[in-house]
């Protein structure tokens, strides 16, 4: 009975390892970023306190003689824990942006203090979880012969209890309780193991057991304070020297700024702040989009400009658009003003919150996907498509491959229009022409916009498989007839080149945003003056 009792304990010990990691992911990435360097520096601390805690039950475990008991405090241990970081997460950002400023300029240095901060954070509660397989297979093994056999169905119950928590906590707990209540619910499955084997084997007195329970109760009622307005500010966007970026600039900045929605989606955490009269969603702590008129601008012109070049070629209207992300709403609104839109937006989520805070109702068909998974499984062709990925180096970059490019190629109609936004503030000028020369590899004819007339911040990138015309205009910049040649990679979705360079460049002390001057300068030929100048 207590070897079938010790397999189902580690089962759900391993379950509640996951909900932990997966549940610790998404604050500390609102505070290192959503990058491949930062997610990675998470998920290595806690493998690495999972090695280090299985090391250390390792070689001391035959000196323990009930390690029953020691897997009850173990557990008790983790809960506590569980419970006790909650606080910390928000006191994170102010900490993070001391530690940068005092590294600066080493961006190598600054990359060992982030992986210290993450591995003093979690590494602690995995050294514990680590321990906990070591020690049952004492307990459990009582033969030699069969160690081999004993170990197998340890691992493998450990294994099944991980598999259960990823799927529970990442379909179920946080879309539904949010990141607070799931870590109590956590603690509540570690303590409750603890006090459970400590009760009912007698390991300690019966008053040493209620003991813990007076603790546990206040602290579970009283303490789990999370409060996440700190973390919806993308410090790790604004880290650059750049910026000017202090700890009391950021405090203020804080201080004046309204929560006015947070929730934990199942893709992401999603939150509308308003800070000096203007509404602003990000996932993941980034600015996706404003419900302000400089917001609404850009959104919208994704949708204008390859509409315009349509009808300045063709001589005709547009009849079908296609947009992939709903974002604030803009770019679906005004399509559907003007044509027939499809929509495809992978978070319910965002549509709740563009439904709430948007300046209008939208006419379109919205529908709940994976924008490239969809355009994989469907037929259908358009005159236009576009779209506004979140960032190059988060989890969207497979929005940015060559790959996608060609799947938007096969679904546009004969004389369709790719227009494709490219996040030029966080590149360097390597950077751009690895995008273009992607984007440009599947587009033979392309042309390039700026967003805004008076912002270079991000451009537009108009693909077609047909000499097109341009509109010149203040916004129009140049083409592939006149761009710089340069050898380059492409980014493509076995090598998503730009997903590592752009991450880097957000950790580059006194990294100078590209400049229109600069631009003109280093990607075209010297024959485009003449032709800006008309």
């Amino acid at each position: 009975m207590q070897r079938n009792l010790i397999v189902l304990l580690l089962g759900i010990s391993g379950m509640t390892a996951l909900f932990y990691e997966i549940i610790w992911i998404r604050p500390l990435s609102l505070v290192f970023g959503t990058t491949v360097y930062a997610v990675s520096t998470i998920i290595a601390s806690f493998i690495f306190g999972l090695a280090i805690g299985s090391w250390i039950a390792g070689k001391y475990t035959s000196r323990i003689q009930n390690p029953l008991r020691f897997f009850a405090f173990i557990q008790i241990g983790i809960g506590f824990y569980g419970i006790l970081l909650l606080p910390t997460f928000s006191s994170l950002p102010p900490i993070y942006l001391e530690l940068y400023r005092a590294v600066l300029p080493n961006q190598t240095l600054f990359f060992f203090v982030q992986i210290f901060l993450s591995f003093t954070i979690i590494s602690l509660p995995a050294i514990l979880m680590g321990t906990t397989l070591p020690l049952m297979m004492k307990s459990y093994a009582k033969k030699l012969s069969s160690v081999g056999y004993d170990v197998g169905k340890l691992d493998a119950a450990n294994s099944v209890g991980a598999v259960v928590g990823t799927l529970v906590v990442g379909f179920l707990m946080i879309p539904y309780l949010g990141i607070q209540t799931s870590v109590i619910i956590a603690a509540i499955i570690n303590l409750g193991m603890g006090v459970s084997i400590l009760g009912i084997k007698k390991f300690v007195k019966y008053r040493y057991v209620v003991i813990i329970v007076i603790i546990a109760v206040p602290l579970f009622l009283l303490f789990p304070t999370y409060d996440v307005n700190p973390l919806t500010f993308p410090l790790y966007q604004r880290l650059n020297a750049f910026t000017g970026i202090t700890v009391e600039s950021y405090q203020n900045e804080i201080n004046n700024q309204k929560l006015l929605h947070y929730e934990e989606s199942q893709y992401g955490t999603i939150t509308v702040t308003e800070y000096k009269n203007k509404k602003t969603m990000k996932i993941a702590g980034k600015n996706q989009c404003g419900f302000a008129s400089h917001g609404l601008e850009d959104a919208e012109n994704l949708a204008k400009i390859p509409t315009f070049l349509y009808q300045h070629n063709y001589d005709v209207k547009p009849e079908t658009a296609l947009n992939v992300g709903l974002g604030c709403g803009a770019t679906s609104r005004w399509f559907g003003e003007h044509m027939n839109v499809t929509t495809v937006e992978i978070d319910p989520a965002v549509v709740k919150v563009t439904e709430k805070f948007s300046t209008g109702p939208i006419t379109h068909n919205l529908i709940i996907d994976d924008g490239r998974n969809w355009l994989l499984k469907t037929d259908e062709k358009f005159d236009i498509i576009t779209g506004q990925p979140s960032e190059v180096y988060d989890n969207h970059s497979s929005l940015f491959t060559k790959e996608y490019f060609e799947l938007q190629r096969a679904h546009l109609h004969e004389n369709g229009l790719s227009a494709q936004w490219i996040p030029l503030y966080s590149m360097t000028m390597d950077d751009f022409f690895i995008f273009y020369n992607t984007y440009h590899s599947v587009f033979p004819e392309v042309h390039i916009y700026k967003n805004r007339v008076n912002s270079f911040k991000s451009l537009l990138l108009i693909g077609s498989e047909q000499p097109i015309q341009p509109i010149y205009n203040r916004n129009y910049l140049g083409s592939s007839h006149e761009i710089i040649s340069r050898d380059t990679e492409l980014n493509t979705d076995d090598k998503t080149v730009l997903e590592t360079s752009t991450a880097l460049n957000l950790y580059t002390p006194n990294r100078k945003v590209i400049s229109e001057e600069q631009f003109y300068r280093e990607a075209f030929l010297p024959t485009l003056d003449s032709i800006q100048k008309t």
